[in-house]
């Protein structure tokens, strides 16, 4: 195939159309409506694809009562939300690579979208963090889990008002567009390397607290298992841990290797396209670990569906002794 020739945004070169592009914008697309979208899957009776998917997935969780309840469930619909917008622009992202001239066309929306996309996956984090002392302090029995503690609702806002800011500085600089197969700052704009450096000493060390709260619960629930004596409480903890080790790990990872590759000027066209799956993979990680690993959010779904009855359906308080109620 002929290349197009190619254009560029602020002096920077963007996207020829050459066969290799169309093949990762074709497969940039086809990812998300693999994981998100494909019916192919629906009649398996164990672990439906259909309904694993984020969107079923948080649909479930905002409309069943016994589920959205608990408060550690209504963060996690929170982090669903930023994940739905999140997919959907990368969904947007990936016709932008088909039809680069429109992000030459409309670079302020390409830009807007850009703003949008980069707080909604940063606000993840202090979201991320929040839930994770949230569940410490229900099983240490300091919070009730059906009611929003007032601490933890002012630590909730302050979440949502990094990224915020995040946000409004993007939109303002209008530093972080889409370029080639990729979303990145454009550090020639005003405020980039300032929203660069929140994320990496403001919204990573989320990630990282998070990750040793998550240790730090574990090792407290093993030391308590035998004064419970409650044969969930191994299972509860395992699940705990593994959901959580497999989401901030996956996310320290891909932040890390994408400002490293940022910086040193390591990355590549397949590179670029490879870290910008992964963060659309990273989107359906936590709905897809929470499917897996949460027993009530899975049932609730399955019900939804109609392949389990909705009697089956039991949600349970976290907290420790006297009632050992794994709802996780």
């Amino acid at each position: 195939m002929e290349s197009l020739s190619a254009r560029t945004i602020a002096g920077t070169p963007i996207v020829e159309m050459d066969t290799a592009t169309i093949a990762y914008a074709a497969f940039f697309l086809n990812l998300q409506l693999i994981l998100g979208f494909h019916k192919r899957y629906f009649r398996s009776i164990a672990m439906p694809s259909e309904a694993m998917s984020l969107f079923k997935t948080f649909c479930v969780m905002i409309k069943e009562r016994a589920i959205r309840k608990l408060v550690s469930n209504r963060l996690i619909s929170q982090l669903n939300i930023a994940d739905c917008i999140q997919l959907i622009l990368h969904f947007i992202s990936g016709l932008l690579v088909l039809f680069p001239i429109y992000t030459e066309k409309y670079p302020v929306v390409v830009r807007i979208m850009g703003a949008l996309i980069n707080a909604c996956w940063l606000v993840t984090f202090p979201i991320l963090c929040l839930l994770a002392f949230t569940r410490i302090l229900i099983i240490l029995r300091y919070v009730s889990p059906y009611k929003t503690n007032p601490a933890l609702r002012v630590f909730n806002i302050i979440g949502f008002f990094m990224g915020g800011i995040v946000l409004v500085l993007g939109i303002i600089g209008m530093h972080f567009t889409f370029i080639d197969l990729h979303w990145e700052y454009d550090v020639e704009k005003p405020f980039a390397h300032l929203v660069r450096c929140m994320e990496l000493y403001a919204f990573l060390p989320c990630i990282v607290l998070s990750y040793f709260a998550y240790v730090a619960l574990t090792i407290h629930i093993r030391t308590t298992r035998s004064a419970a004596q409650n044969t969930s409480l191994p299972r509860f903890e395992n699940q705990i841990f593994l959901h959580y080790f497999i989401v901030c790990s996956f996310v320290i990872s891909l932040v890390i290797c994408w400002n490293v590759s940022a910086m040193f000027g390591l990355s590549s066209r397949l590179q670029d396209f490879i870290m910008n799956c992964c963060w659309i993979i990273s989107c359906y990680i936590n709905p897809l670990a929470v499917m897996l690993f949460n027993r009530t959010t899975r049932a609730a779904v399955l019900a939804f569906f109609g392949l389990r009855k909705r009697s089956q359906l039991l949600v349970a308080s976290t907290s420790m002794p006297p009632r050992h109620q794994a709802s996780y």
